[in-house]
């Protein structure tokens, strides 16, 4: 399943009831909505980097090979500065691992915050 969003795409490679799988794939000069989750944590892999993840007030440049664990309940979003399109592995667990589990307080496409 692929989805499309503002910043990029997004495929399901694996999903159960308190575990997803997923590819992101962002373009470059997007970023995803400053965001939190109430009931999941992330793992993100950089597949293909770089790239500029912040993490309640801190941003730090990752890297192809390098993780991110975003815990729920924490401010974050992810952004591309590069030329090329980024790639990450994003692995959600918890008690709810859908779309709907987004709080968004800041977003570049004016999309509903939550």
């Amino acid at each position: 399943m692929k989805e499309n969003r503002p910043w990029g795409e997004f495929e399901v490679l694996f999903s159960a009831p308190n575990l997803k799988f997923k590819i992101m794939r962002i373009l470059p000069g997007r970023r995803t909505s400053l965001q939190t989750h109430k009931y999941r944590d992330e793992n993100l892999y950089i597949n293909k980097g770089p790239v500029s993840i912040q993490i309640d007030q801190e941003t730090r440049e990752y890297f192809s090979e390098e993780k991110c664990l975003i815990e729920r309940g924490i401010i974050h979003r992810i952004e591309n500065k590069s030329d090329s399109i980024v790639e990450i592995i994003e692995i959600q667990a918890g008690i709810v691992v859908d779309e709907n589990d987004i709080e968004r307080i800041e977003d570049d496409y004016n999309r509903e915050k939550k």
